[in-house]
């Protein structure tokens, strides 16, 4: 950038405090660092002319967390001094992002920051005491319905108790039981429908005065307050018109990545469906304004970043060095789940602190954990012999891979997104919230140093409310290999897998991702860039039409004594049927024990064509079977241990 014009000038004492403060123009663009700001450049001005400008937002850019906002106004400059009063802005502006261009020759004098506390606006009152008003009207109501029908209720005991006639000494003619019993036949249906009807009548009107209570309480909430920026100016020529463009930032908003992964047993690859969820609560409302979705991370410091030595030492792990991805914080997220593991599985016992509280959790034998987050914004993992990470709550599946070291390496790398984009939108351009097929028009990606900024074709609407906005950004194919796979040991189920190949050609981002066979929801997973390898396993649910078993094969079970040694002798049959009309390929898993001392042996071993992983115990079928047929493997094992001691065998 070429630097046209550039004033800099340093003020040890403010009006807001004693903090110094930097000015900066460039291009003829004011940048205000802090708020209170003041430039002497010239005198101040004792009869400024104050004019309340509008801008309108016509470009915002969503980013992991926060929004920049772009907006313009045209505005008449008297000559001298005079004050812009820009209302109804967002209450959650960061104070240093505000940027002015198009100025020409004016001068900011300073800029100011406040927010409209909705409590303090003028019809606030009138409105909590029209509220206050219809509380007392409906509590009023209330009671009289109340009343109605505690008398109707008494009404109808009283004639209940009273329905036998006569008495041990006196005789009742038919005449009078038969008009009595009119009589209760007629009056009990009515008074009993009248109770209902007043007990629906109590219950609308209660929850009319909930409604009520709702909006009295939500009457100082911070999403009514907006923002206020208040501009002092100089023009030092006469009277001109100027288009003024208005740029700040904005938190509150922002944008989280997820998938469809959309398979169908007869294709060679999965279809990959990347989309946003976008959350905008901010308290703006933008209209019709060129949307852009950005994977970086904005930084609001005007220094040079440093760099810093790299020290070099010994290390325990090959994966000292790991590369991480940047994660913000995500509001949204009230629930976390997740495992914990190292490079060679999971982690149990790993300490898990909610940070900010005196909260701390643990992950179970299984590296697994789950926990509430509301109260916090950033989980610290940390276990002895292992780096402790402390990472924002991004998503509701934080999986969490610890590296072993003494000391803490912290380098960090953004996994960036695709390079198209597609939204759902409604006819007017409003993000739909709605789950169905949106329209899939085509989007520019600009791809930069540190991000890729995705353009939406088509202006959009993003409201401030509790909604979240769906748009879809590139599909995209991915070559997978569809098998079948069975644990008989563990379940009899057979599973359908889809191993998605080359995943590491792809760009990806940390995101939870919805599963779909043949446009049936099959389940959920979550894509963690900083654990996936090359190929990545999806289960796609089980299949009916493919059945296993497994039972112990009797006649190779037998228990020996041979002096000072004991040795069992265990045998499986596997047997897997196909139903199907086409031929399929399973892969059968199961085991044999694994000695960890050496007087345990354990040897024979007959494994019917298993491949055989010797340090896992592991063995694995490949299978081809025809339609209608059922094929079955055997294995067997011997186990030989000291008799004076218990071994647990399969």
């Amino acid at each position: 950038m070429n630097l046209a014009f550039l004033h800099m000038k340093l003020f040890s004492k403010s009006i807001k405090g004693n903090l110094p403060n930097w000015f900066l123009f460039l291009n003829g663009s004011f940048i205000a660092n802090g708020v209170g700001l003041f430039l002497l450049f010239s005198p101040i001005f004792a009869h400024a002319q104050k004019l309340t400008v509008h801008p309108e937002a016509k470009e915002v850019t969503v980013f992991y967390a926060g929004a920049q906002v772009k907006s313009d106004f045209k505005v008449r400059v008297p000559a001298g001094a005079s004050t812009w009063v820009i209302p109804n802005l967002s209450p959650n502006i960061l104070k240093n992002s505000v940027l002015l261009s198009g100025l020409q020759m004016v001068r900011v004098r300073s800029i100011e920051f406040d927010i409209n506390l909705y409590t303090e606006l003028p019809d606030f009152f009138t409105q909590q005491k029209d509220i206050e008003k219809s509380l007392k009207i409906k509590n009023r109501e209330i009671m009289l319905v109340a009343a109605q029908k505690q008398g109707i209720e008494e009404e109808l005991s009283i004639l209940t108790q009273n329905r036998l006639l006569g008495s041990d000494v006196q005789s009742v003619n038919l005449e009078k039981l038969q008009k009595h019993s009119t009589y209760y036949r007629q009056q009990i249906p009515v008074l009993k429908e009248a109770i209902d009807v007043l007990n629906e009548r109590k219950k609308m009107l209660e929850s009319q005065r909930d409604s009520l209570h709702v909006a009295a309480n939500n009457r100082g909430n911070f999403s009514n307050d907006t923002g206020q920026l208040t501009i002092e100016i100089d023009n030092p020529q006469s009277a001109t018109e100027l288009s003024v463009v208005l740029t700040y930032q904005v938190s509150e908003v922002g944008w989280e990545p997820t998938y469809d992964i959309r398979a169908t047993q007869q294709s060679d690859s999965v279809q990959v469906v990347r989309k946003a969820e976008i959350y905008q609560h901010c308290g703006e409302n933008w209209k019709g304004v060129k949307l852009m979705l950005s994977t970086g991370d904005p930084s609001l410091s005007f220094e040079q970043p440093e760099v810093n030595p790299q020290y070099l030492s010994f290390s325990k792990s090959k994966n000292a060095f790991t590369k991480q991805q940047i994660h913000q914080y995500n509001p949204k997220v009230k629930h976390v789940t997740g495992v914990v593991r190292d490079e060679t599985g999971p982690l149990p016992a790993v300490n898990i602190k909610l940070i900010g509280t005196n909260k701390v959790y643990h992950s179970d034998f299984d590296g697994k954990y789950e926990l509430d987050v509301a109260s916090g914004t950033e989980l610290e993992f940390s276990f002895i012999g292992y780096e402790t990470e402390t990472i924002p709550i991004y998503a509701a599946q934080m999986d969490i891979k610890l590296n072993r070291g003494l000391a803490l390496q912290e380098v960090v790398v953004s996994i960036r997104g695709a390079a198209s984009l597609s939204s759902l939108t409604d006819k007017d351009g409003v993000a739909d919230y709605k789950d169905k097929e949106p329209a899939k028009p085509q989007a520019t990606a600009e791809v930069g140093v540190t991000s890729i900024t995705y353009t939406l074709p088509t202006f959009q609407n993003l409201l401030s409310n509790e909604k979240t906005a769906l748009f879809e950004l590139e599909s995209f194919p991915v070559p997978a290999i569809f098998n079948y796979v069975t644990t008989p040991l563990l379940q009899s189920k057979v599973y359908l897998l889809a191993v998605m190949q080359q995943m590491t050609n792809y760009q990806w981002q940390a995101g939870r991702a919805q599963i779909y066979l043949d446009e049936n929801f099959a389940g959920t997973t979550f894509i963690n860039p900083d654990l996936t390898d090359a190929d990545m396993k999806i289960n796609l649910g089980t299949d009916a039409s493919l059945t296993v078993a497994r039972k112990p094969v009797t006649s190779f079970s037998n228990k020996s004594l041979f002096g000072g040694t004991k040795k069992i002798q265990k045998g499986f049959e596997l047997s897997v049927h196909s139903a199907k009309e086409k031929l399929v390929q399973v892969e059968i898993t199961d085991r044999i024990p694994v000695s960890q001392q050496q007087e345990i042996v354990v040897d024979d071993l007959k494994l019917d064509g298993a491949e055989h992983n010797e340090k896992t115990g592991v063995l694995t079928w490949e299978l081809t079977i025809q339609p209608k047929e059922t094929i079955k493997k055997t294995f067997s094992y011997r186990v030989s241990y000291p008799a004076d001691q218990r071994v647990n065998v399969e």
